[in-house]
Protein backbone atom coordinates (compact mmCIF):
# COMPACT_ATOMS: atom_id res chain seq x y z
CA UNK A 1 0.00 0.00 0.00
CA UNK A 2 1.19 3.64 -0.83
CA UNK A 3 0.52 6.76 0.75
CA UNK A 4 0.31 9.69 -2.07
CA UNK A 5 0.08 13.04 -1.39
CA UNK A 6 -1.57 15.12 -3.86
CA UNK A 7 -1.99 19.02 -4.33
CA UNK A 8 -5.01 20.34 -6.07
CA UNK A 9 -5.13 24.22 -7.20
CA UNK A 10 -8.51 25.73 -7.95
CA UNK A 11 -9.40 29.37 -8.65
CA UNK A 12 -12.57 30.97 -9.50
CA UNK A 13 -12.84 33.14 -12.84
CA UNK A 14 -12.27 36.70 -12.45
CA UNK A 15 -11.02 36.57 -9.11
CA UNK A 16 -7.35 36.55 -7.56
CA UNK A 17 -7.69 34.16 -4.77
CA UNK A 18 -5.88 31.08 -5.64
CA UNK A 19 -6.72 27.78 -3.02
CA UNK A 20 -4.51 24.83 -2.10
CA UNK A 21 -6.16 21.46 -1.06
CA UNK A 22 -3.90 19.10 0.19
CA UNK A 23 -4.95 15.38 -0.12
CA UNK A 24 -3.53 12.04 1.17
CA UNK A 25 -4.19 9.18 -0.95
CA UNK A 26 -4.36 5.04 0.54
CA UNK A 27 -4.03 3.37 -2.93
CA UNK A 28 -3.42 -0.65 -2.67
CA UNK A 29 -1.44 -1.52 -6.09
CA UNK A 30 1.70 -3.62 -6.48
CA UNK A 31 4.14 -1.26 -7.50
CA UNK A 32 5.01 3.37 -6.77
CA UNK A 33 4.34 3.46 -10.69
CA UNK A 34 0.70 1.73 -10.72
CA UNK A 35 -0.06 3.23 -7.27
CA UNK A 36 1.02 7.03 -9.13
CA UNK A 37 -1.50 6.10 -11.82
CA UNK A 38 -4.47 5.30 -9.86
CA UNK A 39 -3.84 7.78 -7.44
CA UNK A 40 -3.72 10.63 -10.95
CA UNK A 41 -6.95 8.68 -12.29
CA UNK A 42 -8.51 9.67 -9.30
CA UNK A 43 -7.56 13.22 -8.28
CA UNK A 44 -8.59 14.07 -12.16
CA UNK A 45 -12.26 13.45 -10.92
CA UNK A 46 -11.61 16.80 -9.15
CA UNK A 47 -10.94 18.54 -12.00
CA UNK A 48 -13.82 19.64 -13.43
CA UNK A 49 -15.16 22.59 -14.05
CA UNK A 50 -18.40 24.28 -12.10
CA UNK A 51 -20.21 26.88 -11.24
CA UNK A 52 -20.46 28.31 -7.77
CA UNK A 53 -23.37 29.24 -5.87
CA UNK A 54 -22.70 32.67 -7.43
CA UNK A 55 -22.96 31.63 -10.92
CA UNK A 56 -19.10 31.84 -10.86
CA UNK A 57 -17.08 29.45 -12.95
CA UNK A 58 -14.27 27.77 -10.15
CA UNK A 59 -11.51 25.30 -11.97
CA UNK A 60 -8.96 22.73 -10.41
CA UNK A 61 -5.78 21.71 -11.52
CA UNK A 62 -3.35 18.98 -10.18
CA UNK A 63 -1.08 21.16 -8.76
CA UNK A 64 1.78 18.86 -7.82
CA UNK A 65 2.23 15.18 -6.58
CA UNK A 66 4.08 16.32 -3.53
CA UNK A 67 5.19 13.22 -1.95
CA UNK A 68 5.06 9.22 -2.33
CA UNK A 69 5.65 6.75 0.38
CA UNK A 70 5.12 2.74 1.03
CA UNK A 71 2.51 2.62 4.19
CA UNK A 72 4.10 0.38 6.63
CA UNK A 73 2.67 -3.11 7.72
CA UNK A 74 0.59 -3.07 11.31
CA UNK A 75 2.39 -3.96 14.16
CA UNK A 76 1.20 -6.09 17.01
CA UNK A 77 -1.21 -3.74 18.16
CA UNK A 78 -3.19 -2.69 15.14
CA UNK A 79 -1.39 0.81 14.94
CA UNK A 80 0.33 1.55 11.34
CA UNK A 81 2.20 4.17 10.57
CA UNK A 82 1.22 6.23 7.63
CA UNK A 83 3.64 8.89 6.80
CA UNK A 84 6.60 10.32 8.53
CA UNK A 85 8.76 12.90 7.31
CA UNK A 86 12.02 14.53 8.59
CA UNK A 87 11.82 18.22 8.38
CA UNK A 88 14.42 20.78 9.30
CA UNK A 89 12.94 23.50 11.66
CA UNK A 90 15.89 25.53 10.67
CA UNK A 91 18.35 25.58 13.61
CA UNK A 92 15.53 24.84 16.58
CA UNK A 93 17.26 21.95 18.40
CA UNK A 94 14.87 21.30 21.36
Amino acid sequence: MYGIKVILKSWVENEDEILYEEMILTVREENEKLALKKAKEYAEGYCKDYLNADKKKVSTEIYDISDVFEAFEEDENGVREVYSKYINLLGKNE
